[in-house]
């Protein structure tokens, strides 16, 4: 059997990469075990390689929207690869590329399976009419984006809604090393709707924070860097997959602070779908402390595998951290029941 996975953005330094393309690429690895695979995505110099066991295609595209956080590709050769496939798997929905997959399935009789992974606001033919009824399946990756999708608009909405969680590789992302027991770490991207600067307000003695991701929004991250002025915080906008296992493992603690208002007062309803740095914490046995928001607390059980906190609420993060802090065998208890979980 043949396998096409297809994700808008991916490879390259001028692509987006957070956790919908990690998530993509992971489920493509782990098929690449068991059937032949394809990871087709788009950039602007096209190239062909295999790479873990995953033949990756990228294809020259010309962009339809230009939107800072999302691109809806197109490419003229982008049908010959789905021709090949035999299944294929779309890692986005409102994109040309998809909409052009399921139109291309339905007269081949190739079955075409999508998947929400949030990404902007992109617009295609699908956002108007029901074109997702032609997807052999519908695939979310949380119960709160099935909710959200329960709640659409008919016109638009699949008739079936199905939940596959995200997962990590368990061999790579895995405990080991000595943890600091003051280091807290964040993961993502570097973006209004993390909520990173009430992670730093948390921070007081003798915590340490570590920030490691990539920026996307100038304002945001010079307002971050302000006001961690004179605070033990360290940035890293650049850390390979080995060196960010390294940086799971080393810390007592990972917090994914989302918020769905953000610091200029904007509201999203997808601010995380899933959290794949959750689990990846998680699985290299340390505990997580998330908010109360969107999709986060399917991924931690509270007191357990880590803390649930109030979105936005600066002063009950550092209540939790103190906490970990000061009980390194609690830190420790949860980290492995973390691992076990994942």
């Amino acid at each position: 059997m043949r396998v096409l996975h297809v994700s808008p953005t991916h490879f390259g330094d001028a692509s987006i990469v957070g956790g919908a393309e990690r998530y993509a690429w992971e489920l493509a690895r782990a098929m690449a075990a068991q059937v032949d695979v394809t990871f087709l995505t788009f950039g602007k110099t096209p190239a062909e390689f295999d790479r873990d066991g995953v033949h990756v295609e990228v294809l020259r595209h010309v962009p339809v929207i230009d939107h800072p956080l999302a691109s809806n590709p197109l490419s003229r050769r982008f049908l010959s690869v789905v021709r090949r496939a035999d299944v294929v798997h779309c890692h986005q929905v409102h994109t040309f590329a998809t909409n052009a997959a399921l139109l291309f399935g339905r007269a081949t009789g190739r079955p075409v399976f999508v998947t929400d992974l949030g990404g902007g606001h992109m617009r295609a033919p699908s956002s108007y009419v029901r074109m997702m009824r032609l997807a052999a399946g519908f695939l979310l990756i949380s119960d709160y984006s099935r909710r959200l999708w329960a709640d659409a608009p008919r016109s638009t909405r699949p008739d079936r809604l199905e939940v596959i969680y995200g997962g990590v590789d368990v061999d790579q992302f895995s405990p080991g090393g000595v943890k600091d027991p003051h280091r807290v770490l964040y993961v993502g991207r570097l973006l209004p709707h993390k909520g990173v600067e009430h992670l730093i307000d948390a921070i007081t003695p003798p915590l340490t924070l570590h920030i490691v991701g990539r920026p996307y929004d100038a304002a945001y991250v010079a307002m971050l860097r302000d006001r961690a002025r004179g605070k033990p915080v360290v940035f890293e906008e650049s850390v390979d997959d080995r060196g960010l296992v390294d940086r799971y493992r080393s810390a007592f603690v990972s917090v994914l602070p989302s918020v769905s208002t953000d610091w200029r007062g904007r509201t999203t309803t997808v601010a995380e779908l899933f959290g794949l740095v959750v689990i990846e914490a998680m699985a290299c046995g340390t505990p997580a402390i998330v908010s109360r928001t969107t999709s986060l607390p399917e991924l931690v059980n509270d007191a357990i595998t880590g803390f649930i906190v109030p979105a936005g609420d600066a002063g009950a993060l550092r209540d939790r951290l103190l906490q970990l802090c000061a009980r390194p065998d609690l830190a420790a208890a949860m980290g492995a029941r973390a691992r076990e979980a994942v």
